[in-house]
């Protein structure tokens, strides 16, 4: 696992929490778009339009 990685657990309803931290660095709050890109290495998550103050 690569040193920045942060690891997290799903719900049963399959549903995870990013950790406030990482929301607020990288701009995602309600609303935000968020892609999902499957890569060879895993499932990579990646920001579409982060709204920015």
């Amino acid at each position: 696992m690569a040193k920045n990685a942060v690891t997290v657990r799903f719900s049963t309803r399959g549903r995870v929490t990013i950790p406030a931290a990482l929301r607020r660095k990288h701009w995602i709050q309600g609303g935000s778009r968020l892609a999902f890109e499957v890569t060879p290495s895993g499932i990579l998550l990646k920001t579409i339009a982060a709204k920015r103050p």
